[in-house]
């Protein structure tokens, strides 16, 4: 099973710019980690949005959409997503030297409730202590990322990152991703 897979897409920047557009000035103010729920139901109704999600046929497997919000000189505690298995993670703002690390581990986790989420999501947090590095990839394109693998995301830049993250239902078969 791959960990990641690169979807190059001729229309990354009319996607980002159409998601900068409904977003708030202050954002790039950020200095933590935060989901933007407040603007899922826009992002939806974004056309270049639908039509990214129709290139790479992704459209009816969608069980979320958000904006995900990492502060400068950050990284995310290891973990694994729970509910879902892939990620198409689409790079918004400042995610050149930026990174997604996997990790293997034999350590029971940790599940934790995520802050804030009216819908009780949880995630299984791990030490560091306790993983080896299998891989890290520069997220600086789209991708299609595995969440069940134990997972980071490091931001080693002094800007705050966006990163627009579509959830994939679990029941999605995606062969190049099962090689």
């Amino acid at each position: 099973m791959r960990l990641y897979q690169r979807l190059p897409t001729k229309h990354l920047q009319r996607i980002q710019q159409d998601v900068l557009n409904i977003l708030p000035d202050d954002l790039f103010a950020q200095t933590t980690i935060i989901r933007l729920t407040e603007y899922d139901k826009h992002l939806l109704e974004l056309p270049s949005i639908h039509q990214l999600l129709r290139e790479f046929e992704f459209s009816q497997y969608v069980l979320s959409i958000q904006l995900h919000v990492t502060g400068p000189q950050v990284t995310i505690p290891i973990h694994c997503d729970n509910g879902f298995i892939y990620s198409f993670n689409i790079p918004i703002a400042n995610c050149s030297n930026t990174y997604v690390s996997w990790y293997s581990t034999s350590a029971i986790p940790e599940t934790v409730r995520v802050r804030d989420d009216p819908a009780g999501l949880t995630y299984e947090r791990f030490k560091p202590t306790d993983c080896a590095l299998l891989e890290r990839v520069e997220i600086d394109g789209p991708y299609v990322i595995n969440t069940s693998i134990p997972h980071n995301v490091e931001n080693l830049t002094d800007n705050t990152r966006l990163m627009l993250l579509c959830r994939l239902h679990k029941d999605i078969k995606l062969a190049y991703m099962e090689q």
